[in-house]
Order: C-alpha cells, then sequence, then structure tokens
C-alpha cells in the first residue's frame, strides 16, 4: 500500500487513494463479512477508528527471534538453532532484511550463517530499512553489472514495470548510467538475470497472470532507483504519452498519463507535461478527471511530481503563472479529500500569486476557495474578509461568472451567521447575474445552488427547494458532474423529509451519499450523513443513525471541519433524546453549543434551544 500512502510527515500513512480508503472502511464497518490483509511499511491511518475492534494491525517489522530463525532456516541457511537466532537477533528481525541475508549467504556463502559478518556494518537507522541496507550493500559488491542494471532500471518505476515500458528502456542508444550493461543481450540472458534476481528475492516473484511483468520491494526500489535519471524518464515520458488512449473516459484510461505526468516531471520537462499531458489531456482543459471521475486522489498523487516538498514548494522551472495553477489545483484537490488546513494554506498562497500578476480572475477564484474552506473549519469572521476580497477580484476582473459565485460566497457566510435577510438579499443578488449570463439556466447551480437551498430549507420553502433542485440535477446529469449530483439529490432529500416524503427522502439521501462517495469528495461528505442520520432518527432506526453520524464525526474531526462538528453533536443529542439518554443529550449539547459559542455560528441556536426544551421536558 505504500505507494498509494502520504509519505512521513503530517499526513503519514494517509491513503491518497479515495476510492480505496473507501472500500478499506467500508469492508471494516461490516465485520465478519470478509478478510482483507494490506501491507505497507506505514501506519494505515485511515483505519485508525476501527482499530482493536474490526482492524488489527500486526507490527512486523521485528520478527520473534524463534520466528527469525525459522525464516533463515527455511530460506536454505545453514547453522544451528543458536546461531540463526542470534542472526535473527543480529538484524533486529526486521523480515526484509533477515530474506535478503538468507539468500545472499546462500548465492554467495554456501549458505553458511556463520559467514554473516561478511555483511558489513550497518548503514542507516533500523527503523528507516538500515538492517535490509545493510544486506543490500553486501549484495551490490556482489551482483555483476547486469544485475544492478536492472534493478537500476526497475527502480525507475514507483510501482510494477510492464514489459513494454522495460522494452523501451532496453531500446538503443543505451542509457548513460542506467542500461549500458543491457545493451545487445539476448531475451534468453536478460530473463536468466531476471530469474537469478528473483532467486536472490530482490524482485518479485513473477505474477502468473502476467510474468513478464517487473516488481521490487520498495526499499529495494529505493536502494538502487535510479529516479533522477533524466533519460530514461524521459523515454517513459514519451512512452506513457504514446499509449494513452487520445480521448480518455475511465480512470483506467488515464492511468499511462498519469504516469507519463511522473516522468515528465522526473525528465525535468515540467511545463510541457503540464500543458500537453495534465492539462489538456488529464483535465480536458476544463476538470475532467476530477469533476467527471472524481479522481481527486489520484490527481494529487502526480500534482505532488510538481513540487519540490509536496505541499509546501512548487518547482522553479515553473513560471509564476503555472506555480499559481499548480498550487490552485493542490488546494483543491486537498479540500476534496478532506485535508482543510493544507487546502487553505495553498489557497492563500495562491491567491497571492495571482493578485502579484494582476490575475484577479482566478485571485478571485482562489479567495473564493479559501472562504469555503474556512466556512467550514468554523473561521467565519475570517471567511468573510476573504469573500469580500474575492468579490472585489471579481469585480475588477469583470467576469460575471465570477461575480455570480463570489456573490454567493458572501451570501453563505452571512448564512453560517445567521444573518439571514442578508444572505438571502444576497442570494437573489448573484442569481440575477446567473440570469443575464444564461436565460436558459435562470437559478443558481452546482455548489452555490445548493447553499441558497440550504437558506430556503431554513424558511421553510420545501416546494420551492424541490423545484429547483429537480431543475438543476437535471443539468447536472446532462454533463455527468458527480458532485452537483450529490448535492441536487441531498436538496431534494432534505426537502422530501421536510415535507413528510420519508419514502422520497430515504431514496434521494441514499443517492446522495452513494453520489458524494463517487465523486471522491470527502470534504462534503458529513452533508449526506448528517442528513441521513437525522432521517433515521426520525423513522426510529437508530443504530443506522449512530453509524451515519459516526461516520460524519470522523471525517469532521480528522479534516478540522468545526461546523460539521458542530452538526454531529447536534445529531447524537438527537439521537440520545430518542433512546431517552438525557444525560448524553446533555453531553452533547453542551459540546454544540460551545462550537456555536466558538466559531459564530449562530445559525444553529434555534436547534439549540428546540433540543434544550426537549431534554428539559
Amino acid at each position: 500500500m505504500e505507494p498509494l500512502q502520504e509519505p512521513p510527515g503530517p499526513e503519514e500513512g494517509r491513503l491518497r487513494d479515495k476510492p480505496l480508503a473507501v472500500f478499506l472502511k467500508r469492508l471494516a464497518s461490516r465485520p465478519g463479512r470478509s478478510l482483507c490483509v494490506a501491507t505497507s511499511r506505514l501506519r494505515l491511518t485511515d483505519l485508525d477508528s476501527f482499530e482493536n475492534k474490526t482492524a488489527r494491525a500486526v507490527d512486523l517489522e521485528a520478527l520473534s527471534e524463534a520466528a527469525g530463525a525459522h525464516l533463515l532456516e527455511s530460506l536454505g541457511a545453514r547453522g544451528s538453532d543458536g546461531v540463526r537466532r542470534a542472526a535473527s537477533r543480529e538484524f533486529g528481525g526486521h523480515a526484509l532484511a533477515l530474506t535478503l541475508l538468507g539468500r545472499f549467504l546462500v548465492e554467495a556463502c554456501d549458505g553458511d550463517l556463520r559467514r554473516r559478518s561478511e555483511v558489513g556494518p550497518l548503514t542507516d537507522e533500523p527503523t528507516e530499512g538500515g538492517h535490509a541496507k545493510r544486506v543490500l550493500a553486501s549484495y551490490e559488491k556482489w551482483l555483476d553489472e547486469r544485475d544492478r542494471a536492472l534493478l537500476r532500471l526497475v527502480g525507475l518505476f514507483d510501482r510494477p514495470a510492464p514489459k513494454p515500458a522495460i522494452d523501451v528502456l532496453r531500446a538503443p542508444p543505451a542509457i548513460v548510467g542506467l542500461t549500458e550493461p543491457l545493451m545487445g543481450i539476448s531475451d534468453r540472458d536478460f530473463k536468466l538475470t531476471v530469474s537469478k534476481l528473483r532467486r536472490a528475492r530482490l524482485l518479485e516473484d513473477a505474477d502468473e497472470r502476467d510474468p513478464d511483468t517487473l516488481d521490487a520491494h520498495p526499499l529495494i526500489r529505493e536502494y538502487f532507483g535510479s529516479s533522477a535519471n533524466r533519460e530514461g524518464n524521459n523515454r517513459l515520458f514519451e512512452y506513457y504519452k504514446g499509449v494513452a488512449k487520445e480521448d480518455p473516459k475511465t480512470l483506467d484510461d488515464l492511468a499511462p498519463l498519469y504516469a507519463a505526468v511522473v516522468h515528465g516531471c522526473r525528465a525535468g520537462r515540467y511545463s510541457e507535461t503540464l500543458d500537453d499531458v495534465y492539462w489538456s489531456r488529464i483535465l480536458k482543459q476544463e476538470n475532467f478527471s476530477q469533476s467527471i471521475l472524481g479522481a481527486y486522489g489520484s490527481d494529487l498523487m502526480v500534482l505532488a511530481a510538481f513540487f519540490k516538498e509536496p505541499w509546501t514548494r512548487v518547482v522553479s522551472e515553473l513560471d509564476k503563472s503555472n506555480r499559481a495553477f499548480v498550487i490552485g489545483q493542490a488546494g483543491f484537490c486537498l479540500q476534496a479529500l478532506g485535508r482543510l488546513r493544507k487546502a487553505g494554506e495553498m489557497f492563500r498562497e495562491g491567491a497571492a500569486l495571482r493578485v502579484s500578476l494582476q490575475d484577479w480572475r482566478n485571485a478571485a477564484i482562489q479567495a473564493a476557495n479559501l472562504t469555503d474552506v474556512l466556512i467550514v473549519q468554523g473561521e467565519l469572521q475570517s471567511a468573510l474578509r476573504y469573500a469580500e476580497e474575492s468579490l472585489r477580484h471579481a469585480e475588477t476582473s469583470g467576469d460575471d461568472f465570477q461575480r455570480m459565485n463570489c456573490l454567493s460566497g458572501v451570501a453563505n457566510v452571512h448564512h453560517q451567521m445567521a444573518r439571514f435577510t442578508e444572505a438571502e438579499a444576497i442570494f437573489h443578488e448573484a442569481e440575477e447575474i446567473q440570469i443575464k449570463r444564461g436565460p436558459n439556466s435562470p437559478i443558481l447551480y452546482s455548489l452555490r445552488g445548493y447553499q441558497f437551498c440550504d437558506l430556503l430549507l431554513g424558511k421553510g420553502e420545501t416546494v420551492e427547494v424541490h423545484r429547483r433542485a429537480s431543475q438543476t440535477l437535471q443539468g447536472a446529469t446532462a454533463t455527468g458532474w458527480l458532485l452537483d449530483q450529490a448535492l441536487d439529490h441531498l436538496s431534494l432529500g432534505r426537502a422530501a423529509m421536510a415535507g413528510g416524503d420519508l419514502i422520497k427522502a430515504r431514496q434521494q439521501l441514499d443517492e446522495a451519499v452513494y453520489g458524494f462517495r463517487r465523486a471522491g469528495n470527502q470534504g462534503r461528505e458529513p452533508l449526506g450523513f448528517l442528513a441521513r442520520a437525522e432521517y433515521f432518527v426520525r423513522v426510529g432506526d437508530l443504530s443506522r443513525a449512530r453509524a451515519d453520524l459516526d461516520e460524519a464525526y470522523e471525517i469532521a474531526t480528522r479534516g478540522g471541519m468545526r461546523l460539521h462538528e458542530c452538526d454531529a453533536h447536534l445529531g447524537y443529542a438527537r439521537l440520545a433524546v430518542a433512546e431517552k439518554d438525557y444525560k448524553i443529550a446533555k453531553e452533547h449539547l453542551a459540546k454544540a453549543r460551545g462550537l456555536v459559542d466558538e466559531t459564530g455560528y449562530r445559525r444553529r441556536e434555534r436547534e439549540l434551544e428546540e433540543l434544550g426544551r426537549l431534554i428539559k421536558e
């Protein structure tokens, strides 16, 4: 799993691949129905809330002396049980190190464990794979040039290397520092080299479904890796660009293009890679990969290639405009994946860069995105300041769409602060711009349409919300934009629930929850879970209500979404009232009240009062 996780740092272990994270969490939430084994050097933090319940973390970094001794024996290493145990202890019980040691001794020292002293001193901290690197250093001296060249070649890849890509690298002319020893050898000799490295456990065993694909443990890739070889990466960039479909329609279709981005950046072709691959073919000059496929995690993984240090410093090879674009894209993906703190940092930096370029339209977009992040984080005063700033930039740009978008952002902040009259008036002002822009689409849609419907539901205008969401859902379905569809289903479900049509409410709310998952947008998922939890409380299905509240609360607390956290506490309080557990209800109500006071989330004060009366009764 390691290539799909965040590296050591504040987000260490978190899965970049959102669909995979959802899959694992779904398995963990359904105990007794399945078994999944996942391996990684990094902790799978996405499963922390399930640990010691339905997910068990087994630390295999250090085997016991007995297990290490048995492993060495199974590999053919010769020596008494005491010698094997001593060897296991000396190498820290590190499973990969012992595997490599055993095979090295068999290949180079007739399997004699007493000759393990020929393996050099520890090269790094044991926790960083130092024991394994110690054996690899000895292997490197023992291997011939052809072996080392093949391992360096595999080190170019961050996942299994397919045969056609290997063939591209082996083709003449030789790549200096990489493939010279492999030039001119027959396929038979190449396969013999592969077999030798597989016996030594330096390459993974062949996959029977694709035996010509080469793979290696991440530590081995890291040790022999040659990702800095520009010509090797240049060839892979051209190869993956060439094999990708001209008009990709699925995530599988995009896979070669994602690989092309990584290798293009490693080859130093940053601007070309950004323009010709990421912008033109992955985003399709809009937001195809994200809005149509929900591939925020995949996009974020390749955007990291444009950073010297994700998510801190973009490569200097890009000009200022392209750096601002990459920063904005990274922020948008981080926001969708629920990583609001980092997303906010990206949007701040992106907005400042756009202002320095006097690119007022994009400055407005970045400031509006930052506004949305700050709202959910509960920093409403700062959100209002940036919302008004985004509107000034939009007005300077003369772009009517951004004026409409930024006005709606201002209205949404006022709504959260319980300034209902001001919020509604500004939403109507924004909608007037929308009417002038496109008579065929005379109402707010997408996120801004949902936010206006949210305000109207608070006024009890369920019929109007149904009319609006039904109309905008048609447009969202026609364009295929997944998040817009989920938001419209959510509006329809909430309107049906408020109007007493519980059958329709359940259908629409299920569609919303499913839609947010399809959209890959964890940042919006709590909206669906919170609304459906309210429905389950109303119909008396309290166990499902708790499950949805737990989902919403976990996402909210981990992502610093304080307004959603407040709503979850209100949901737990309603659930506790339904269970007649008034002590627990009071505790959750007090936490919700504290968050309202800390954040200025005044639109929830009426619900606080209503729940307070129910608890007293």
